[in-house]
């Protein structure tokens, strides 16, 4: 009778880690493909099998993205935005000299939660900028898709290049975000 409710838990956790798995590997999908598609060439984009992994791998999305479009004047203004909104947003919040370093986790929550807002902000970008030097990343890449030609390979390229600082720093401030959730749920 021991033996099989053993047996019952570790068929119960293999079964939770299996689905933990696939549910892991579907929601890392597009962000694999769009990894893939930005160093694929044209050729193999449009191709009617489509390939996972790029059997030429090109940097020609990069460079046309940072040499012929206006995408670093995009990622300039996204960085003055994301920047400036973080330190006015912790500027104006609880810089108490007692406060500060009993909050100082749950302000690097905040500080990099609200650096992901304003670096993926793409409605009052568009609302309020009307020229090429004033737009930000998700304005600029909305542009890259045309009436009747979408650049997929600078697309997917510019979306590598829109997610992995904010990837970055999530991955770097995530013990914050963990110790900043958990931070108001503890008595003392």
């Amino acid at each position: 009778m021991i033996a099989a409710s053993k047996t019952q838990l570790v068929v119960r956790k293999l079964l939770v880690y299996v689905a933990l798995l696939v549910l892991t590997a579907t929601l890392l999908f597009p962000f694999f493909w769009m990894i893939s598609t930005s160093f694929k060439p044209a050729t193999d984009i449009f191709s009617k099998a489509p390939t996972f992994i790029p059997r030429d791998i090109t940097l020609e999305h990069y460079r046309v993205l940072w040499t012929e479009t206006q995408f670093p004047v995009f990622f300039k203004n996204s960085t003055i935005i994301a920047l400036s909104t973080t330190f006015l947003t912790l500027g104006v919040g609880t810089f108490f000299r007692i406060v500060l370093p009993l909050s100082a986790p749950g302000i690097a929550a905040v500080g990099a939660f609200v650096v992901i807002l304003a670096w993926q902000e793409f409605t009052f970008a568009l609302t309020l900028t009307n020229t090429n030097e004033m737009r930000t990343l998700p304005v600029g890449i909305s542009m890259m898709v045309g009436f009747r030609k979408v650049l997929w390979g600078q697309l997917m390229a510019a979306s590598v290049m829109i997610t992995l600082p904010v990837t970055v720093l999530f991955v770097y401030f995530q013990k914050y975000f963990v110790s900043g959730m958990t931070m108001g749920s503890v008595k003392g």
